[in-house]
């Protein structure tokens, strides 16, 4: 017998420069940022980055960087926002939040 994987709570959208700045600046304020990743082309693995949040906004801006995770905890839940760099300045970024289940 198999136990049922459970998954946390996914949301996913898309952020212009200005989006990405408040996302940002909303984490800044109302959260407690435990780690940041980036990863820096396709083929390089994602690290640990010890960026902070104005440290990574301005790696997203300047493209130097492909993706991103934030993880935080806000009101007691821990979540992590993954930022995925458009193909081009217009595209903007695609975000994706998932509510990371509670350990066992």
């Amino acid at each position: 017998m198999s136990d049922a994987v459970q998954f946390g709570d996914v949301y996913e959208g898309h952020l212009d420069a200005q989006g990405l700045d408040d996302l940002l600046s909303d984490l800044e304020l109302a959260a407690r940022v435990t780690e940041v990743r980036v990863k820096g082309g396709p083929s390089l693995h994602s690290d640990q980055s010890g960026d902070s949040l104005q440290d990574l906004r301005e790696r997203l801006h300047a493209r130097t960087v492909v993706a991103a995770q934030v993880h935080y905890e806000h009101g007691g839940t821990a979540w992590v926002d993954t930022l995925l760099v458009g193909a081009s300045p217009l595209a903007g970024y695609r975000l994706v939040r998932a509510r990371l289940p509670r350990s066992l």
